[in-house]
């Protein structure tokens, strides 16, 4: 009897470490992290809003026995709003996930045993926008088993407003117009990954975008005119996503460089005979860069 009662703490321990081992065993998982970035430039009536989010995630559900669903997936954004005489306009939206899963497809029991049948596949899809038109998509990528795809592609740049857009008045005797649009571009590298089987994703690259603009205030009669035109790069942002997922391996980082502003000004004189052109000013901000992990 004494034997048998200085075995019980020694023994309760281990089928405490049991139980929790079950426990976790049949518990679902649901681990994301996530990094984002926003900056604006100028103001609401004349500038660029920018946006980044990058996402990655794994998912487990217990469906019978000791079968689960698995799926990794990753996901990123990222877009430039341009806002130009008080006009509101996308410039440039760049969106793409990629994702790769192992899914309980049928179950039987045989004899108290639960046994299962998988289905395992893999893919992505994404799109380039540029001044609200898409340039590019893909949306037919399909795996089944372990895949590695590149992707390259550049577009632009592209006016974001179909005509330019204007106003005129007068100072007295002489009309004043002024009108100007904006212009984006945008591009990507990416290398992707997906193992349907495991399942796990991962991305690498280079997504770049550019937001520009350009505004000319003109005055003159007939033949003769003066006019001061100011060209504009609101921004040029490049990203470097750097993302992973799967079981017990949900991270990466989110790298980018942005140049805020590069601003040109000058004057450009026309009359019958000919004409002449003249830089007034030239600046280019310092690049801002960071490095965001996912969390």
């Amino acid at each position: 009897m004494k034997h048998i009662q200085s075995s019980i703490p020694a023994v309760l321990p281990l089928l405490f470490g049991a139980a929790l081992a079950a426990q976790t065993a049949t518990t679902s998982v649901d681990r994301s992290v996530q990094a984002s970035y926003e900056k604006s430039l100028g103001s609401a009536n004349n500038g660029v809003e920018f946006t980044l989010d990058a996402r990655a995630a794994f998912d487990r559900d217990l469906v019978a026995g000791s079968h689960y669903d698995r799926r990794s997936e990753l996901t990123a954004e990222a877009r430039a709003v341009v806002h130009l005489f008080g006009t509101e306009r996308e410039a440039v939206e760049v969106e793409g996930e990629v994702f790769a899963e192992r899914m309980v497809d049928s179950t039987a029991t045989v004899g108290g045993t639960v046994y299962a049948s998988y289905r395992q596949s893999g893919g992505g899809s994404g799109h380039v926008d540029i001044g609200g038109a898409t340039k590019w998509s893909l949306s037919d990528w399909s795996v089944s088993a372990l895949s590695s795809r590149t992707y390259e592609r550049e577009f632009g740049p592209f006016n974001v407003f179909p005509t330019d857009p204007s106003m005129t008045f007068w100072i007295g005797p002489l009309p004043v117009t002024l009108h100007g649009n904006a212009g984006a571009s945008a591009g990507f590298l990416l290398a992707l990954r997906t193992n349907p089987a495991t399942p796990r994703v991962e991305a690498s690259g280079t997504v770049f975008g550019k937001a520009s603009g350009w505004a000319e205030l003109t005055v003159g009669l007939m033949c003769a005119h003066v006019s001061l035109r100011i060209e504009l790069t609101f921004g040029h942002v490049e990203a470097g996503p750097v993302m992973r997922a799967a079981e017990g391996d949900v991270g990466g980082d989110l790298e980018f460089e942005l140049t805020p502003i590069e601003l040109s000004v000058e004057v450009e004189a026309s009359w019958c005979t000919g004409s002449a052109t003249e830089t007034l000013f030239h600046y280019s901000a310092p690049t801002i860069s960071s490095s965001l992990p996912l969390s």
